[in-house]
């Protein structure tokens, strides 16, 4: 099990990143959700996927609670149309049974977050964009059924682009 003292909350031990790898709490960009939301970390099945129940720390009353599925991928090929896929059932895996979780409730709304560490290479990142944004637009048809059932309301990808100096 991993233990982390951050300096940035007085090396007090944080619950958050428990059993997390030091560098994950920074390639799922957690400090992002940590500014905004009063996060709760729930139950993952795999090993490097991380979720959490939370609500805006901003808002006036009854804030909207929204579920994080928050994941690694080393697997190549996450801006092809089977790459991709199977990294989003996966994230869709870990969000219903996120569902069955008492701290769910069943009008949250849900958030998938994936980084991939694989490096594409020879393309731009433009490139890489434009054709992603077409793998995403043809699994959003292929999915909807689930996505909408599970109330995904933004998915976003973060993948490394090789310079082509």
């Amino acid at each position: 099990s991993y233990y982390s003292f951050p300096q940035c909350e007085g090396f007090n031990e944080s619950p958050l990143r428990r059993g997390m790898r030091p560098t994950f709490h920074h390639l799922l960009e957690l400090s992002r959700l940590e500014d905004n939301y009063n996060l709760e970390r729930i139950d993952a099945v795999g090993h490097n996927v991380q979720i959490y129940v939370g609500a805006e720390k901003n808002a006036r009353r009854n804030a909207a609670q929204t579920v994080f599925v928050r994941g690694i991928t080393h697997t190549p090929g996450i801006t092809s149309v089977p790459g991709a896929r199977r990294t989003l059932l996966q994230g869709l895996d870990e969000l219903e049974r996120a569902q069955s979780n008492a701290k769910v409730t069943t009008q949250s709304s849900s958030r998938i977050y994936i980084h991939s560490l694989s490096e594409v290479e020879g393309s731009s990142p433009e490139q890489v964009a434009k054709e992603f944004d077409v793998v995403v637009d043809k699994l959003k048809s292929r999915l909807a059924q689930r996505l909408l059932k599970l109330n995904v309301d933004e998915i976003e990808a973060k993948v490394r682009v090789k310079s082509v100096d």
